[in-house]
Order: C-alpha cells, then structure tokens, then sequence
C-alpha cells in the first residue's frame, strides 16, 4: 500500500513540474474594423510581447479599447482551478495624436502555462459634414496685403480633429481662392471651400470744364485733364467712344464732356460722369424784327406772318435762327419768338406781337319732342341742338340756364328757352324759345271679381290697377276709387256686377272696367283620394306653429276617412298627435304612424300618441335622441315586436324607438296599463313607465329658501339663480343633481 501512494505521488509533482515549466500561448481573439498582431504565438514568463494595431479605412482606436486578459489554457483545464476566469493584463504605450494611424502597444507575460487573450474594439471615425464648416469671411476687397479667412468646425478643434491647408501660397490680389478641411484622427472627410479677393473701389482727380470760351472758327480744348493712380482715364464727347486725348470743340454750342476710370486688375471701374461746357455764339446787337401782317379775323387756322431779322441795316439769314408762333390760332394778342439756332456762329434773339379778332357765333337749334306722355320718370323735353362756336344752354324759366337737355315729369306744357354762349373767339347768340308738352298718361281700374257661397257675407272688394309708371302705386291718386255691388249676405245664387268710379290723379287719364260678383250654392266636402298629402299643424305646450304631414289611408269599417302621420316635417319640443284632423270641410281619422315619421328628430322632446292610433310602422321614432317622454292613449299596448326570417317574435322594438334614450325616456300609459306595458315586447324596454297623470318627479329640497340652478339633460344651464320651473317648456330637466320633469 505504501507503494501504491508513493508511485501516485511522484506522477503527481510530475505532473506539476510540466505545467509550471509549459510557455503561455498568445491568443488574438476575433476582431473586426482593423487588426492587432502579436509578434510572439507562445511565451514564457517575464517575456515582452508587442502588439501591433491597424485600423481600417474609416475606423481609429484608443489604447482604453485594448485588452489581454490570462485565463486558463485549454491544454490544463482539468488541473489548474487557482486562476481566475479571465484576469487583465496591464498594458503599456500611449496613443498617438492621431487615432487612425497604426500604432504598437506592450505588454509583459505574467506566468507560464496560461493563454492571453488579446481582443480590441475600433470606432468609425465621424465624417466632417458641409453643414459643420464655416468661414470668418466669404469675401475680402481687394487692401495691397495677403488676406484670408479663419476656419471653423462646429464642435471640433484645428489641428487635433482637423486640418486646414490652402491651395494658393498668397492671398493678396483680386481672384478665387480655395482651401481644404482634411478631417484627422476621429474624423474623416475633406471639404473644399472657397473665398474671393474682390475689387477696390477706383478714384480719381476728375477733370473740370474750362469757362468763357466764345467761337473763334478754330477748335479749341475743352477741359482740364484729371488724373487717377486706379486705372486709366478716359473721355469722351458722345458717352460711347472714349479715349485719352483731351476733348475739343469748334461750333458756338454745349458740349457734353463724359469721363470715366477703366480701372486696373485690382481695382473696379469708375462709371462715367458728364459735365457741359459751353462755346458761346458771337452775339448780334440793334436786332430788328418785320412781319408781313399785323391783325387777323379768327378763323380757326393759325396764322404765321412771315418774318424779316436784321441786324441794323444788315438783314441774318435765317439759318442762324428758329421762328416760333404762339397764341397765334385764338382771339387775343400772338406772339412772334426769335431763337437761336444752335451750332451757329451767331446770337441772335427776339420778340414781337400782332393781333387775333372774334368771329360771330352760329348753331343749330334743338327742337321740341313730340308724342310725350307720362311715365313716372323724367324724361327728355329736346332733341339737343349743336354749336361749335361756344356753349348751347337750356333753360325752363328763362333765368337758370344749364348745359343739361331739359326734362319734364308731370303732364303739363313746359316752355323751354336757349341760347349759345360764345367760347374766347366767338360772340354769343341770344335766347329763343319753343313750348313742349307731356300728355297724362292712361290708368285701368278693374274691379276684381269674386265667388262666394250663398249666406257668406260679401268679401272685401278690392280693384287692379294697369298703367301705372315706374313702380307708383295707388299712393299717387289723390282720390281714391269706390266700389260698390248690389249683392248682399241674403242674395240668391246668381252673378251681380262690381263697378268702380271717382279715382282722380294729377298724371294719369283713368278708364273702369267693371268685376263680378258669383254667388253659388255651396258643395257638400268629399274626402281626399288614397295617397293624397297634405299638411297640418298640431298642438304643442309653448302653442308655437308645428306641422306634420298627413297622408290619406282607407276608410275604416265604418265608413269613417284615415290618415297616417307620414313626415314630422322637422317638428321641434312638443308634439301631440291629434285623433282627428279637418281638410277642406272633411274630418279625417288619425290612425296610423307610417314607417320613419320622425325618424332621427334629435329637436323631438316629447310626443302624445292619441287612442286613435292603430298602427306604428318601423322606425318611426328611430334616431330621436333627445326624446324625454312618451305620452300613449292606448289602453292595449299596440305590437310594435318584430317578426325575425324564422317567424320567431323578437323582444326589442322592432327599430320604432331605435336609438331613444330607454333610461331616461319616460312612458306614460292610461291608468290601469302600466303593468300591460311593462309586459309587452318592446314597451317592456322604457326603464320609467307611469299612468298618465302622475309626474315622476324627485323632490325638489330648497334649504332655506335658496335659489338653484336648472340644466337640461344635456348638461346645458337654461336658467340661473330660478325658485321654480316657471317659463320653461315640458321636459326633463336637472336640478340638485336630481332629474325632474316638467309637466
């Protein structure tokens, strides 16, 4: 036994021995976006091993994404449990300044026997976008030194994150210049960007007129030179072509003198300016000016004497001057003007007059209109006359004369005068006159005719009027027509005539026509055909105008006419449906509800259904949402169930009150009924089913006599501050919280 343990012992420390004196392995797990490399696979204790790291295009590293951690080598798993799983391994290195670039690291085997793992982490380095770039300037003027922009990048730092290098070595003269942000280390991108050196402003000396020049015949200089250090400067005497030579004139005239700047590579033009400078006309004395003629009649044409200038003795030919004309058309004083030509060798310049006479007048008349008769409306007395030698005038007092053609409105004879006012070169005519008239215009009255029965008293008897002008009515008359008829109550059947007379009106000549009076036995009434509609109003609590249609149905057993409510022709509040209605003298049955009558009424509040009513058709309350009470006169409940495909009686309402609020509706019932109702199919579904008479009603407590507020169903306040319900209409209303009806 002792042998036994010996021989496992020394197997033991064997074993041991070959583990302690085994290399660690070097181990670079699985990276991606760049790669590390281990200059050693294996290594024993104290060795140094270097790892090399490349990130790929687009991706940097940081030394604190490195790790070499040592665990247990596979190889002696099964006899090494003194090692934890996975313990790091201090590295040495630092990072360079720029992160992308490759780089090495270092680290020192801690013992034998283990594997290091080695594993790394590589970032994307960030592109640097346009919308992060920006520049100090965009634009220099051109100062004689190197200017440029500074760079800047939103966020980032020159030189550590990015670079700026310029394609141009100097920046001084006028011109495109580019550079260039090159991303580096986290960053990535290179982004061109561009700036200008524009153009200074020019200047210059500017050159001045020279003064007092008078023709000689000889050309002679027109300004004094300017000067500039921008360019050169130009002239000329046309504003198109320039050129340096100083600009010179011969002819007695202004000239203009334009110049300019073309400036250099570095500095803008200097747009043109102008000046005049003048060589003046050698000028004429003891100026002496003939005309042909002296006085004229107007005419209408312009008269031009002829002209003679003179210089003393010396007669100037007309090439050295212009004659104009003025006033010399019209009545009054013409002037003759002498000017100067330009471009002449002379001065010469003057004025004379001579004299324009009136002419008579003339026109042609107007004349009076014919056939006038009245039309409510003035109208035009004159066809209008004409005149060119001044102003035709009217008048109808012979006072107050106006250009405007005279007008009547009345019947009447109206005497109308006019005259010619002469304008400046013709006399007046003096005023004539012509009488016009406007004739009363016809008016028909026509006594109406009537039809009575016999025993009704006589209608009001009334007439029409034919003729009358532009809108007047019997206002205009300032008597009115009588009307008469010999017919009375008691008359028998037969026709008796209506006459009318005495209308009198100051404009209108007046006729009669005579009406008729029909007296007649009256019919006995028959009822409507089946089918037939009409439209009838029904009782409500606020007594407004509710109507609802009714259309005419079989007559029942007994002979008596029906109808059906068909349409609620938008009915609002309270409508109560009557047993019977009266149309044209026959009385009508009310038995039936057709199918859809009120159908999504949502103004529908309350409704009263007669004992009378046989028949309630599908969907004749559906939709009507705010209905609050229901009072039926119907002992029996009526069968309001529907009939399902399988001739099965179903429960609901069959659609009549779809929709109605079965919760807060309540249903009135004759005394007596109300457990009938609560039993019948689609009665039995109204939560609030009450005899007729009995309110319903929660107490109302008003502690101490305060007033309360009164909302309706729908949350609405529709009265403040109340001490009753007095004022408002029938319905349900909310008050303490506590629903309360009004009946």
């Amino acid at each position: 036994m002792k042998q036994i343990f010996r021989y496992t012992l020394v197997l033991a420390m064997l074993f041991v021995w070959t583990i302690a004196s085994a290399q660690s392995t070097i181990k670079v797990m699985t990276i991606t976006n760049g790669t590390v490399t281990a200059n050693k696979t294996s290594a024993s204790k104290g060795d140094e091993i270097t790892l090399t790291v490349t990130p790929n295009d687009g991706y940097y590293f940081q030394k604190e994404n490195l790790e070499v951690v040592k665990t247990v080598n596979p190889n002696f798993a099964n006899t090494r449990s003194d090692v934890p799983v996975a313990t790091p391994i201090a590295i040495t290195g630092d990072d360079p300044s720029d992160l992308s670039i490759v780089r090495t690291y270092k680290f020192t085997v801690p013992d034998d026997g283990y594997e290091l793992q080695v594993s790394a982490t590589f970032t994307a380095r960030t592109a640097i976008t346009d919308d992060m770039v920006s520049l100090s300037a965009s634009s220099f003027v051109y100062n004689g030194s190197d200017q440029q922009p500074t760079v800047t990048v939103t966020g980032l730092t020159e030189n550590v994150d990015y670079s700026v290098s310029f394609t141009e070595t100097s920046w001084k003269n006028v011109g495109t210049y580019s550079l260039t942000i090159n991303g580096i280390s986290k960053y990535k991108g290179a982004l061109t960007r561009s700036f200008a050196i524009t153009a200074a402003d020019g200047s210059l000396t500017p050159p001045t007129g020279k003064t007092g020049l008078v023709y000689t015949g000889s050309a002679q200089d027109l300004i004094t030179a300017g000067s500039t250090t921008t360019g050169t400067l130009q002239y000329s005497l046309d504003g198109t072509n320039y050129g340096t030579k100083i600009p010179q004139g011969t002819d007695a005239k202004e000239y203009t003198v334009y110049y300019q700047v073309k400036g250099d590579a570095n500095h803008s033009d200097v747009a043109a300016s102008s000046f005049n400078v003048s060589i003046a006309s050698k000028t004429v004395s003891s100026l002496t000016i003939t005309l042909s003629q002296t006085s004229y009649i107007f005419d209408g044409s312009e008269k031009n004497p002829t002209v003679t200038v003179a210089d003393g003795g010396t007669t100037i030919s007309s090439d050295e001057y212009a004659v104009s004309y003025s006033n010399n058309t019209n009545v009054g004083t013409a002037t003759v003007t002498i000017t100067d030509k330009e471009g002449g060798n002379y001065n010469v310049s003057g004025s004379t007059t001579f004299a324009i006479s009136a002419a008579d007048g003339s026109l042609t008349p107007p004349t009076g209109k014919t056939g006038l008769i009245y039309s409510g409306s003035a109208q035009n007395l004159i066809t209008a006359g004409s005149t060119t030698t001044g102003t035709l005038q009217y008048s109808l007092d012979g006072t107050n004369y106006d250009t405007k053609i005279p007008q009547g409105t009345d019947a009447k004879e109206y005497t109308v005068y006019y005259q010619v006012k002469g304008d400046a070169n013709h006399k007046d005519i003096a005023a004539k006159t012509f009488k016009v008239t406007i004739a009363k215009a016809p008016l028909k009255i026509t006594a109406k005719s009537y039809t009575k029965k016999q025993g009704e008293a006589n209608p009001e008897f009334g007439v029409t009027y034919e003729g009358f002008k532009n809108n007047e009515t019997d206002a205009v008359l300032t008597t009115k027509p009588t009307v008469t008829c010999a017919a009375t109550k008691d008359s028998p059947a037969g026709t008796y005539d209506i006459t009318v007379s005495g209308a009198v009106a100051a404009n209108y000549e007046i006729s009669y026509v005579a009406g008729t009076l029909t007296i007649e036995t009256p019919p006995t009434p028959m009822p409507e055909p089946k089918g037939t509609t009409f439209d009838l109003d029904t009782d409500d609590s606020s007594s407004k105008e509710v109507k609802v249609t009714f259309v005419v149905k079989e007559s029942d057993s007994s002979g008596t006419p029906t109808v059906a409510v068909s349409d609620d022709k938008d009915a609002s509040g309270s409508v109560s449906i009557p047993e019977s209605v009266t149309h044209n003298g026959v009385e009508y049955k009310v038995t039936e509800i057709s199918e859809g009558a009120f159908q999504n009424n949502t103004s529908l509040t309350e409704v009263t259904i007669p004992a009378s009513i046989t028949s309630i058709g599908p969907k004749a309350f559906a939709g009507c949402k705010n209905l609050q009470a229901i009072t039926i006169n119907i002992i029996v409940p009526i069968n309001i169930a529907v009939i399902s495909a399988r001739g099965l009686t179903r429960t609901d309402d069959g659609d009549v009150f779809e929709g109605v609020d079965k919760e807060t509706c309540i249903l009135y019932v004759p005394e007596g009924s109300v457990d009938v109702y609560k039993a019948a199919p689609g009665w039995k579904d109204f939560k609030n089913i009450l005899a007729i008479g009995s309110t319903g009603i929660h107490s109302i407590v008003v502690s101490n006599g305060e007033a309360f507020d009164v909302f309706s169903i729908s949350g609405q306040k529709v009265k403040s501050k109340a001490t009753s319900l007095d004022g408002l209409p029938k319905g349900i209303y909310i008050i303490n919280g506590q629903k309360v009806m009004k009946k």
